[in-house]
């Protein structure tokens, strides 16, 4: 599979309430990227997605590009209190639909003190801080 491979394509499957499935997705990286779509890589999902989920007639109704920054410090994310009751979480770097429940619930249950409201407070863990 040197083309997956190489079109960064991993292929996840996440099916809503009202029965469609979300799919995905192709990664590029780089410092700049094409902005046009390969077809050959949406092909390339579908079909990938077929030899593990059965999906009748699978078609591509939307699709969406993201720029997704990723942090310098080798971190995974960026999590900054800003006010109390009010959380800012960024810096996935595109994984959010794998890392994202993971992360809520790290941010969520947490063993120490909610920063006073004014405060920021820079995630923890992470190499440099």
């Amino acid at each position: 599979m040197p083309f997956h491979f190489e079109s960064g394509i991993h292929v996840l499957a996440s099916q809503t309430a009202f029965g469609e499935i979300t799919i995905g997705d192709s990664h590029e990286y780089g410092i700049t990227h094409d902005p046009f779509e390969r077809e050959s890589v949406n092909r390339a999902i579908l079909d990938y997605l077929g030899t593990f989920a059965s999906v009748p007639r699978p078609e591509i109704s939307e699709r969406w590009h993201g720029v997704y920054p990723r942090l310098e410090n080798g971190s995974p994310d960026l999590t900054l209190d800003v006010e109390r009751g009010a959380t800012i979480v960024n810096g996935l770097g595109g994984a959010g639909m794998t890392l994202s429940f993971g992360l809520a619930d790290k941010n969520l249950v947490r063993d120490e003190p909610r920063v006073p409201a004014g405060g920021a407070r820079k995630s923890s863990g992470s190499p440099g801080d």
